[in-house]
Formats: structure tokens, sequence, C-alpha cells
């Protein structure tokens, strides 16, 4: 069949029309590609060792069963790297595509806030505020916050808020009923501008 083309067609002309088809359909491919859709790419890039990895699952179920921040270290580093990365990369008109429509984005971010304050909460929690951050250092805590930071600045302090007062729910031990008590002896109940 491309023998009875090129008789009829001159090469030139094939060429031609090979070429207008190729743009035509890199333009129609690319109509709808957006800014957005870049940034979503290159998060996924930039997770392929940590999130969208199997060490994702490695790091965070070795963290909780040492309940020990050593342990924790390439989880913490992880998140870190995340952190680092939605702040860098992810404009403001692409935060809700990127980030609070991304399932794995928001159960990372979720599981961290609610695991951390866990571990260093206890079986009862610490026995004053003073005695809330001692489970991690200025590093640690650091990382915590900026996580925490993250998280109300992507989804809005409403559903922080929420999230919060469920995280509460959960810990053992401690006066259900005074969140504002519990709360204060927390890791979510620390004073982050010290360490943003």
């Amino acid at each position: 069949m491309l023998d009875k083309i090129e008789q009829i067609l001159p090469h030139w002309a094939i060429a031609a029309i090979a070429i207008g088809v190729a743009v035509f359909f890199i333009m129609y491919q690319g109509k709808d590609y957006s800014v957005c859709d870049s940034q979503r790419e290159a998060l996924v890039q930039a997770q392929k060792k940590f999130l969208a990895s199997e060490y994702y699952n490695i790091y965070f179920e070795r963290c909780l069963k040492s309940n020990r921040p050593g342990a924790c270290e390439p989880y913490f580093d992880g998140m870190k790297t995340l952190m680092s990365h939605l702040a860098g990369h992810v404009e403001p008109q692409c935060v809700q595509p990127v980030i609070v429509n991304n399932i794995y984005v928001q159960k990372a971010l979720y599981n961290f806030l609610f695991e951390v304050t866990r571990l260093a909460w206890g079986d009862s929690g610490p026995a004053s505020i003073y005695s809330r951050e001692s489970w991690l250092d200025a590093r640690h805590l650091k990382i915590f916050c900026s996580v925490k930071a993250g998280f109300q600045n992507y989804f809005g302090m409403a559903v922080y808020n929420s999230v919060e007062n469920g995280i509460l729910k959960k810990l053992p031990g401690g006066d259900e009923g005074r969140f504002i008590q519990k709360k204060e002896k927390t890791l979510l109940g620390i004073p982050c501008n010290k360490y943003l």
C-alpha cells in the first residue's frame, strides 16, 4: 500500500502529511495537559523511593513496632522530603488536584499526624505538657510541625480541627471529655512557631 501512495504522491507531500498528522496529534493530546498535570507527574517521580514505593509501608510499620525515634528515622526523613516537595513544587492553583485530591498524600499526612502523636503519647499520656516533646528531638519536631502546618494549609482548618478531635478521641487514657487539656499534653498542642 505504501508503494502505491509513493507512486501517487511525491516524497515531500508524504513527509508534509506525516508532519501535519504528528503536529495535530501532539496538539490534540496536549490540549488538556495542564501545569497541574505536570506537577502531579513530578510528585509521582519524586516519591518513587518513598510514598509510591514498598518502602513506605516498611518504614511506617518499623516505626510503629519499635516506638523509638531511631527506628522512625527513615519514616521521618521520607515525610520531610515529601513536605519539601509539596511546599516547593506545587503551585497554589494546583493544591486541590495534586495534593487534596491525592488519596496517597491524604493518608500519608493523616497517618503521620495520628501515629506520631499516639507514639509520643504512650499508654496513658505524658505527666505534663513539659514532657510531651521528650520522645522526639528538635529535628523530628520540626518535621512533625511541617506536616501539621501543611495539613492545615492544604485541607483547611475546619478539616484539620475535625481530624485533630478524631485523633484525640483515639488516644488511650486521659479524660476523653476534656479535649483542650488532653490536646495540650499531646504533640498536637506544641507551639510549632518555634520549630518552623
